[in-house]
């Protein structure tokens, strides 16, 4: 009996006392507290340049003495060979109970792995295999390797990859592999947030902004995430489970749309087309030669091996390309190019050492990690490099506005003055929805009609900017003409937020004059009329106007017809208060011109129940008319009835003093005092612009 269980005993062990000679390397050795092996140190590896061998071939005593040990630092590495790779190993459980460990091949890029375990059916998984029959649902590739107390295993794997070829195998107990998913996942999240948190930024300012360098960013940026998606295999988690596979296109599209992008952002921010053209047609020229082999790809002329080999050192030759063209613009002045300078610099260094490790020139194990990190820094120095141009163009656009203002004010009084002096008239203008005026300005709608002119929205041809547009729609003296030029005047040298701006004036076929401003939407206050009374709502619009009004005066400006129909409210979105500016400035005093050329004698400028009482006796020529002005639209806003029974200049007329108001209740007290002091009728006791901002 004893012989017996010896003889069963050497036949079940010689098999596997053989298979151990026939290994050059050592058997793994694992028990129960094995929580991870790296099996670099116990692999045999075999080249198969023909591609043809199989399992049996390999088993083969002639096939098995073939393998030669792995003598690598890290992992097999073939980078992008034409042969299959056989690895195999033995473990052996070195404990007195069973174990179950997973052998992990942390590479999701490959598109073949075939793995045989002893009688065991051969495991197949890989990027371009369905989903569905991977043993486990991870983002690369696990095998189940089961082992009694004293079994020792012999795993064969088999790779044949139409792209690099990197084995970084691994033993795992099933609970350390989960946390070291989780502590990976985490890992991944940074880079992932960084470049998902610039797209979905610069999507938005595009928006606001219209200008076209955020949409490339954000695309160049979405584009990058999408091939790292596609190389980290975290897009198939993404997709519904009828998505088995990740095609090789995918991430081809991806990455060099990626390219695509990032050089137009570059041409764009860099002003290359501008300033460099001619650089500017080579670096086009290069990019488009950088996109013929993967057209090839995808045209099913050349194989995704040899887009590979050929397609990236376009890319790294792009990359160099944007680096010196960085710094030609950095040594040129521009700020913002250091930062792309940063940027590419950056990333080229960890692109070489990813790239070095996949070709298998350098022992760097695990490139998906820099290569997520590398993207991700490049989209934070470009981020800044945006916004630094972006502030760049945002000062030399105020300059120009500056500059335009002047020019507008300088041909507004040179306007006011010509005709003030001219003895003739202006001829009317009669405009329809859908007319360009003036070559420049398309009539969408009228806004509104007054005694001398109207309103219309208009869209500027040159941009499709929205403004609006008053011109003279009666036939009028030259001397009332020149109230228009005045009012563009007045709006083209004032910049204040509460305050509407002028962006342009002339005068139409000769004879028509007209200034175009800016297009306030939301209408006036003499629109919000039923919500005067409402103390909460005016307060805050009242300190608005107060601080236009404190504008005007600071830049000897006396507007003459404050009322709330020339207070134009713009609705600011989500909930907010409105924003309070003040319009019209068409008999407005300026001191730079002559009052009796433009009014004439015992003319009443501005609307009687707004004007003081000294307007009675004159135009109005200081600033503390309009404070008077404004205490009866405060009084109005405040209470929602009139301080008084008829127009003060009414009481003067019939030679009565003007009365005083009835006390505001329901305000606080300071603001009731602070409205009052405005309706004095000694126009030297009135407050200041200034101190009604300070007092509201």
């Amino acid at each position: 009996m004893g012989l017996l269980r010896a003889i069963v005993a050497a036949a079940l062990l010689l098999p596997l006392f053989f298979a151990s000679r026939a290994l050059g390397a050592p058997a793994a050795r694992v028990d129960a507290s094995t929580r991870y092996l790296d099996l670099a140190p116990y692999l045999d590896v075999l080249e198969d340049t023909t591609a043809q061998l199989g399992i049996d071939d390999v088993e083969r005593p002639e096939g098995a003495a073939r393998f030669e040990p792995f003598r690598g630092p890290t992992m097999p590495n073939y980078g992008f060979t034409r042969s299959a790779i056989w690895v195999r190993f033995a473990v052996t459980n070195a404990g007195d109970a069973p174990v179950e460990r997973w052998l992990v091949v942390d590479m999701p890029p490959l598109s073949r792995i075939e793995v045989y375990r002893d009688d065991e059916p051969p495991s197949v998984q890989g990027v371009l295999q369905p989903r569905a029959q991977r043993e486990l649902p991870r983002a690369s590739y696990s095998f189940r390797v089961a082992l009694e107390p004293g079994q020792t295993r012999v795993v064969h794997l088999r790779c044949h990859a139409d792209g690099g070829t990197q084995l970084p195998m691994e033993l795992w107990e099933i609970g350390a592999l989960m946390v070291h998913d989780r502590a990976l996942e985490a890992r991944f999240a940074v880079p992932y947030g960084v470049m998902l948190t610039m797209a979905l930024y610069n999507v938005f300012l595009f928006f606001f902004v219209r200008d076209r360098s955020h949409l490339l960013y954000a695309a160049a940026v979405v584009c990058g995430a999408g091939w790292l998606l596609c190389i980290d295999g975290l897009l198939l988690d993404l997709l519904p489970d009828r998505f088995q596979t990740i095609p090789h296109w995918i991430n081809v599209v991806t990455g060099y749309a990626n390219m695509v992008f990032l050089t137009l952002f570059a041409r764009r921010v860099l002003q290359l087309p501008a300033l460099h053209p001619r650089l500017d047609r080579w670096l086009l020229v290069y990019l488009g030669a950088t996109c013929v082999v993967p057209a090839l790809y995808l045209a099913g002329v050349v194989e995704y091996r040899t887009l590979n080999l050929a397609g990236v050192p376009f890319l790294l030759g792009a990359q160099l390309l944007l680096l010196a063209l960085a710094l030609f613009r950095l040594r040129n002045g521009q700020t913002s190019a250091r930062y792309f300078a940063l940027g590419w610099a950056a990333f080229l260094v960890v692109f070489a050492i990813v790239l070095s490790s996949v070709r298998g020139a350098i022992p760097v194990k695990g490139t998906v990690v820099p290569a997520h990190y590398a993207y991700a820094l490049e989209a934070l120095f470009l981020s800044l490099a945006l916004a630094d141009g972006v502030r760049k163009r945002n000062e030399e656009v105020t300059q120009l506005n500056v500059e335009l203002r002047h020019q507008v004010a300088a041909r507004s009084h040179e306007l006011t003055e010509a005709l003030a002096r001219s003895e003739g008239t202006v001829s009317p203008a009669a405009l329809a929805v859908g007319e360009v005026f003036d070559g420049r300005y398309r009539i969408t709608r009228l806004l509104g009609r007054g005694g001398m002119g109207a309103v219309y929205e208009v869209e500027r041809a040159r941009d499709g900017r929205r403004l609006a547009l008053k011109v003279v729609t009666s036939a009028l003296s030259a001397r009332h003409a020149a109230r228009f030029a005045r009012e563009a005047e007045i709006g083209a040298r004032l910049q204040h937020e509460n305050l509407v701006s002028i962006v342009d004036v002339g005068i139409a076929g000769g004879a028509t004059p007209f200034l175009v401003m800016e297009l306030v939407q939301g209408g006036s206050m003499e629109d919000q009329r039923t919500r005067f009374g409402d103390v909460r709502w005016a307060l805050p619009l009242l300190e608005q106007i107060a601080g236009g009004l404190a504008a005007l005066h600071a830049n000897g400006v006396v507007h003459r017809d404050l009322k709330p129909g020339n207070v134009l409210l713009v609705d600011r979105g989500g909930g907010g208060r409105p924003l309070a500016r003040i319009a019209d400035y068409g008999i407005s005093r300026f001191g730079e011109i002559e009052e009796s050329n433009i009014t004439e004698a015992g003319a009443l400028m501005g609307t009687p129940v707004y004007m003081p009482p000294e307007a009675w006796h004159g135009p109005a020529r200081h600033a503390s008319a309009d404070v008077f002005s404004f205490g009866v639209l405060a009084y109005e806003a405040l209470s929602g009835r009139q301080p008084f029974a008829k127009p003060p200049v009414a009481f003067v007329r019939a030679g009565d003093p003007l009365p005083q108001p009835a006390s505001l209740g329901g305000v606080p007290e300071r603001v009731g005092t602070l409205v009052l002091a405005c309706l004095r009728t000694d126009p030297s006791s009135r407050p200041t612009a200034k101190e009604l901002v300070e007092g509201l």
